[in-house]
């Protein structure tokens, strides 16, 4: 056994770490973070008006929430705030009909009878206070973790000229507050309103014409607040120039990114001598169903001499997937086989990481930056070549598949063992799931809607798309690279190549780290509202024997063990989906990396993938 290895022995081949505060905070199967979620309903009175379905629009608000509540995981932290209800202004902003607000259900674990005859009681009365009510709830949502609102209303703000500024205020200082509004046969000065509440309040608006709309407007915003995306790691502040910028060595860093404000800068520190680092930035703004969601981040890393590696991070406003800007750089220390390589951005101890949000949404947006640092190897030549040969085709997903709940981050992707999965999406979700893949083995991944629910609204999604990322996040999937479609009644497929250190020597194979791989599955957003859920199944294998391990020629200044979460098993007979019991975690060995457990989210962007490639390619060109 090498010293590396021993080194590390309990970190399953670890050679570097993730950042201790992401480790800490990532959820378990039986101890999940848990999101608040506040619904927030107008009961004013023009909320007695007809909607077109007859009812009139409280009646179907109230049916709506009801149904929604019933949908809920019963591990679900959920509250209910209401406005107008009280207090009858005769249509006047008097000081009482504004401040007529009431938290009648506090945030609390789910009691589904309980909130469901609180809100049966609801009537409509007067005005209609959304600023003020916002800001009483930050008192409902408390001052911790992930705290998302769903505003339900039919009109604008009555008591003060434009709640905007109130919204922007409670967001400011990179709070963790997400604010989803939805439209209830709404004016266009009203729409106007909402929608800047939601984009002031990092969240999305939703119009909704009638009973039916408003119910699917509901269901899926509060479904995604359970699931949010959050970023994760020690807090750190960029400098506008690099003398004095922080310092930033192995494991996983937050900040946050404005669109415009020039480059932010860190002193990215290498502490084996001849290592490689690899580093990666992920972010997700609110996507906005109608309008520009065009964002990039330029990302360098530079040694005193000059460039080393550089790449944007993009994501395409064209696209209905919530794509995500994220991108991965590499900075070799020993260079690649036959190559010589020694240059600064190989030997230097410090070398400057910038990141540059150029093109995006005005709001700040946080984002994850993961650092890696890979001890150089001994004796390179001696292991296995590069595995250019080319995957087969995986096999569909088999029968009985068990249920998982994925995570919509790397960090909080629960580990699941080979086999066969079942997940019921919300349009607009990309959920991840990690498997752990170790040297001289391969992942492979099908995907299929689940039989018997491509219902016609799910079939005008037309399509969805499943990704593999290895242990640094690049892509590496080799069969099926175009997306699936929910019209064909035939799987989608992803393959990697085997995992061998030497495949870094060939453009275009990213499979050269063990550990842990993540599958990814992303629905596109529903911009007809057609569908509110979309079951997939997936099948996943793991082949081959483990081989080809290299020996490093440095242990790792520090290591520790990456999470690993339980995904979700099917429950005995006679169980609820609540009494769902954990599956045994996928086990333990070489394939868990903490050093790669990046804990950044990843749909990468055709152009930053792109560009890195070409980058490569340039630079070997030149060796």
């Amino acid at each position: 056994m090498n010293r590396f290895r021993t080194a590390v022995v309990a970190a399953s081949t670890a050679i570097l770490l993730m950042a201790g505060p992401a480790a800490a905070t990532s959820p378990t199967a039986d101890k999940p973070v848990p999101g608040k979620l506040l619904l927030m309903l107008d009961a004013s009175g023009s909320m007695k008006a007809k909607d077109p379905s007859g009812l009139t629009k409280i009646e179907a608000a109230k049916k709506a929430l009801t149904g929604v509540v019933g949908a809920l995981p019963a591990t679900a932290q959920v509250g209910l705030r209401v406005y107008g209800a009280r207090v009858d202004g005769k249509g006047k902003p008097t000081p009482a009909a504004c401040a007529d607000t009431r938290l009648v259900a506090p945030i609390a674990p789910l009691d589904k009878a309980r909130l469901t005859s609180t809100i049966g009681a609801i009537k409509a009365l007067g005005e209609t206070p959304i600023a003020h009510s916002l800001e009483e709830s930050m008192k409902d949502l408390g001052p911790d973790g992930k705290r998302n609102i769903v505003l339900v209303s039919d009109g604008e703000e009555s008591c003060v000229p434009d709640p905007c500024p109130v919204v922007k205020k409670l967001t400011a200082n990179g709070i963790n507050l997400q604010i989803d509004t939805v439209g209830f046969g709404v004016d266009a000065k009203a729409r106007a309103q909402l929608q800047c509440i939601a984009d002031a309040g990092n969240g999305t608006y939703y119009d909704a014409k009638d009973a039916a709309g408003l119910t699917t407007s509901l269901t899926k915003l509060s479904q995604r607040a359970l699931r949010p995306f959050t970023v994760s790691g020690t807090p750190v502040v960029g400098t506008p120039a690099a003398a004095g910028a922080p310092e930033v060595t192995a494991g996983q860093y937050t900040d946050t990114l404005t669109t415009g404000e020039g480059r932010r800068h860190y002193t990215l520190r290498r502490t084996i001598p001849g290592s490689t680092l690899r580093v990666a930035m992920t972010m997700r703004p609110a996507y906005a169903e109608s309008g520009d969601n065009d964002e990039t981040v330029q990302m360098r890393v530079e040694s005193p001499d000059g460039s080393c590696e550089n790449a944007p991070a993009n994501r395409i406003g064209t696209s209905d997937f919530q794509h995500l800007v994220t991108q991965t750089l590499r900075i070799e220390g020993s260079a690649p086989t036959g190559a010589a390589r020694a240059d600064e951005c190989a030997s230097a101890s410090s070398l400057t990481l910038s990141l540059d949000r150029s093109r995006g949404a005005a709001a700040p947006q946080p984002v994850e930056i993961l650092v890696m640092e890979e001890p150089p190897v001994e004796d390179a030549d001696a292991l296995p070549a590069p595995d250019e040969t080319e995957p087969a085709t995986p096999a569909p997903a088999p029968a009985a598949p068990r249920p998982v709940v994925g995570g919509v981050s790397f960090s909080s992707a629960p580990q699941i063992t080979p086999g066969s999965w079942t997940e019921t999406f919300v349009p607009g979700e990309t959920i991840f799931y990690r498997v752990p893949v170790t040297w001289g083995q391969r992942i492979a991944l099908s995907v299929l809607p689940t039989p018997g629910s491509v219902t016609d609204g799910v079939r005008r999604l037309t399509h969805y798309n499943p990704v593999i990322y290895a242990p640094d996040r690049q892509v590496v999937g080799e069969v099926g690279l175009s997306s699936g479609t929910f019209g064909a009644n035939r799987a989608t497929s992803q393959v990697s190549r085997e995992v061998r250190y030497r495949n870094r020597d060939v453009v275009g194979i990213s499979t050269d780290l063990a550990g842990d791989h993540f599958v990814s599955i992303a629905v596109p957003h529903d911009q007809g509202g057609n569908a509110s859920s979309v079951p997939m199944t997936f099948n996943v294998t793991v082949e081959g024997t483990p081989s080809g391990e290299p020996a490093y020629a440095a242990a790792s200044p520090s290591a520790s063990t990456s999470p690993s979460v339980s995904p979700t098993e099917t429950p005995p007979a006679g169980a609820s989906a609540s009494d769902t019991a954990s599956a045994p975690a996928a086990e333990e060995g070489l394939g868990v990396l903490p050093w790669l457990a990046l804990g950044a989210l990843v749909v990468l962007g055709a152009g930053g993938t792109a560009y890195t490639v070409l980058r490569r390619r340039q630079r070997r060109a030149q060796v």
